[in-house]
């Protein structure tokens, strides 16, 4: 008996199409994807330009494919009835694309931007938002970089952000290698010193690091009213301020004392009766002969009025000024710190150049602790001393326990350890503090160290030296209250890449991924509504 079957359910199978017909299919909507893309690349970035034309060319090619390879089609659907429903479908689609192009356009030329990173790198904390909108004048960033440097775009970056808040902060950017030397003159820029400079008319502060801390603290440095000035005492033979050459001299030191915003100038009070008033803060480096009595008076006077001073004094020195700083509470030994530790001898030094990395807690010091060591050569001991009316000691640096303070090192000889000498840790540095109602401040500073030569051009950049000093200049002043912002960790590392495999990444991720997997979706669906 005949079993009358029917034909199978031709559903779900595609329709019979050439093989080169359907790679053409494929071909024309990879190369429609890719004008699509093209066209939105160079309205987003202008500077994409080549590889949107190379994305227009290979559209132009995938499209010319398609109609080569798919004519009989191309004609049944131009006589069919539903080319109106594609030419629609064409027009939905095409209209989409250009409206997600004309939305990133506009977010593009807009300037309202949120930080959703999770630390906020790119957004400004209160304080220098505050700094930035009270600023009156125009304040110049300059920076002072290769073109290859990658501050360049850091600073850059941290600029704008301020210039968010102030149409007073302006930038400018200047390849160091084509400077001449009045430009640098000008500057104040020295080898290896800081790349940034910030200036207000001709007030100017320089900052080491492109940070928002150090930034912010610049633009409060060079907008105040009038520049604070600090003298270096001159006179008794100590080494000159602008001596950048010589092993002995402070150049180094002074410059350090400009690049905190500070005009830094020699004063000599032999002849004068008084500490100038515009003084705000005196320096005492080294001096090898006695000060004179009126100049010490001076110095006294000025202290009782709310005066800030750093006072440097060396050992086998008799300064004069001895009994004046017992009276504010520091009493200097008439000895020499040594230390046989080992660490001085691997860098070349002897027992009396002392490594000291026991700082006490003091604005002074708690930005160094569990840092760089300091080192001192040939440094006295500097002791608290209890005395009526001083305010409040506090002792800065001590020196090891394997230390101790040779008393009889005038005499010459063998140097050892005895009964008489001071055993170790030694105090070398004492900060003082004390109110003084009515005087020029509400608060005289002092800060008394029993060494000059850590402040000099040979040891500045040793250790944390430079950054000792700096801090003690900045807390007599009365800048230990300055602005402190919190760190901002990136969570991610930067890789150096050359522009050739950043040109590669680049095309790959915004470019030839997307296409791909848009061009072959499209593709997918294409071949599949043919049935």
């Amino acid at each position: 008996m005949a079993v009358n079957e029917s034909p199978r359910s031709r559903e779900g199978q595609l329709a019979e199409k050439p093989l080169l017909a359907t790679i053409g299919l494929v071909g024309g909507v990879l190369g429609l994807t890719a004008m699509v893309f093209g066209v939105g690349l160079y309205v987003l970035d202008p500077g994409a330009a080549p590889l949107a034309m190379l994305n227009l060319l290979f559209g132009v090619v995938g499209i010319v494919f398609y109609a080569l390879t798919n004519r009989a089609s191309l004609r049944q659907v131009a006589s069919g009835r539903s080319a109106a429903l594609i030419a629609l479908e064409v027009l939905l689609v095409t209209g989409i694309v250009l409206g997600l192009v004309a939305v990133n356009w506009v977010a593009s030329q807009s300037t309202k931007e949120w930080d959703f990173t999770k630390d906020k790198l790119y957004t400004l904390e209160e304080q220098s938002i505050q700094v930035a909108e009270r600023l009156k004048e125009d304040v110049t960033v300059y920076g002072f970089f290769r073109p290859s440097d990658q501050n360049r775009a850091y600073l850059t970056t941290i600029v704008e952000l301020y210039q968010r808040h102030s149409a007073h902060v302006k930038l400018e950017l200047m390849n160091v290698d084509a400077m001449t030397p009045a430009q640098k003159k000008r500057f104040q820029l020295v080898e290896n010193g800081p790349r940034i400079v910030v200036m207000m008319g001709e007030r100017q502060a320089k900052v080491r690091g492109v940070n928002e801390e150090q930034m912010t603290n610049a633009l409060v440095r060079v907008a105040e009213s009038a520049p604070r000035v600090v003298r270096m005492l001159a006179g008794h033979d100590e080494a000159k301020m602008d001596d950048l050459t010589n092993d002995g001299g402070f150049g180094r030191a002074a410059t350090a004392i400009q690049d905190l915003g500070y005009q830094a100038e020699p004063l000599n009070l032999t002849e004068a009766a008084d500490v100038p008033d515009d003084l705000a803060v005196l320096v005492i480096a080294g001096p090898v002969k006695p000060l004179f009595a009126n100049e010490v008076d001076a110095i006294g006077r000025y202290l009782d009025k709310g005066g800030r001073a750093v006072v440097m004094i060396d050992p086998g020195t008799e300064s004069g000024l001895e009994p004046l700083l017992l009276k504010w509470g520091a009493k200097l030994g008439d000895d020499l710190v040594v230390d046989p530790n080992p660490a001085a001898k691997a860098r070349g030094y002897g027992a009396d150049a002392p490594l000291v990395s026991q700082l006490e807690p003091h604005p002074i010091t708690n930005p160094l602790r569990g840092g760089a060591a300091l080192m001192f050569w040939w440094v006295r001991s500097v002791a608290p001393a209890v005395q009526p009316g001083v305010g409040t000691v506090t002792t800065l640096a001590l020196t090891g326990a394997t230390s101790w303070a040779e008393v009889s090192f005038k005499t010459g000889g063998e140097v050892e350890k005895n009964d008489d000498d001071i055993p170790g840790p030694v105090p070398i540095a004492v900060a003082i503090n004390k109110t003084t109602p009515g005087g020029k401040n509400p608060e005289a500073r002092l800060v008394v160290i029993g060494d000059s030569s850590f402040a000099t051009n040979r040891f500045y950049a040793i250790g944390g030296n430079s950054d000792f000093f700096a801090n003690a200049v900045s807390w007599v002043m009365g800048d230990d209250e300055h602005i402190a912002l919190r760190p901002k960790a990136r969570g991610s590392t930067r890789v150096a890449l050359t522009e050739r495999e950043l040109y590669g990444i680049v095309f790959f991720s915004v470019n030839l991924l997307p296409l791909c997997i848009m061009g072959f979706g499209f593709s997918v669906w294409a071949v599949r509504r043919r049935r």
